[in-house]
């Protein structure tokens, strides 16, 4: 499809349920509060994974569990990185909005990035 640019990575490691629920939900010093997501990028230039700190602004249980979870909100506080996607490349920075699938029991998931 021409003009698609949403770059999907797996979550590596991430927040417990209760940093994801005040992630959401909590202000630091009148800020809103991020969470740091671990994500591969193995096919990136810079390394094996990278931190993604995201401001969630809509979560959601997945399946009733208590466990998995849905978000959707954007990128903060993250320097410009170079992601590809196929032979294609994207700066990912502060302002992107992302969404995605996160299960705090196992601490992984899968986050997808529209780099702007």
């Amino acid at each position: 499809m021409k003009g698609y640019r949403m770059i999907q990575r797996k979550i590596k490691n991430g927040p417990s349920k209760w940093s994801l629920i005040l992630g959401f939900s909590d202000k630091i010093e009148g800020k809103r509060r991020s969470v740091r997501f671990m994500v591969d990028a193995s096919n990136c230039p810079k390394g094996l994974e990278h931190e993604v700190n995201v401001v969630i602004n809509q979560l959601e249980w997945e399946d009733g569990s208590g466990e998995s979870w849905n978000f959707s909100g954007y990128i903060s506080s993250h320097a410009s990185r170079v992601s590809r996607l196929g032979d294609r490349e994207f700066i990912i920075s502060d302002g992107d909005k992302v969404f995605g699938c996160y299960n705090t029991e196992s601490r992984k998931g899968t986050i997808n990035i529209n780099p702007a």
